[in-house]
């Protein structure tokens, strides 16, 4: 019985390792995705949709400074 309750507390971590990594993720694309418009290789359609995902990005953005000044200078880094 008490091997169960072990594991039944270990299945929520990869959800939560998962999550993590999904957003470290969604994060480290922004770089990309501006270089990929920037040189042409992504069409106004694909950029309008990317626009509406990373809205939550823009409000931590302007109501952060210090994730503001990180996240440009990620994206100059990308040549953005």
């Amino acid at each position: 019985m008490n091997k169960l309750k072990k594991e039944e507390k270990q299945n929520g971590f990869p959800w939560a390792g998962s999550i993590f990594v999904f957003l470290i993720f969604y994060l480290l694309a922004l770089g990309p995705m501006n270089w990929l418009y920037a040189n042409g290789f992504m069409f106004d359609s694909v950029r309008d949709f990317f626009l509406v995902l990373y809205v939550p990005v823009k409000l931590l953005v302007q109501y952060n400074d210090f994730a503001g000044k990180i996240l440009v200078w990620y994206i100059r880094l990308w040549g953005g």
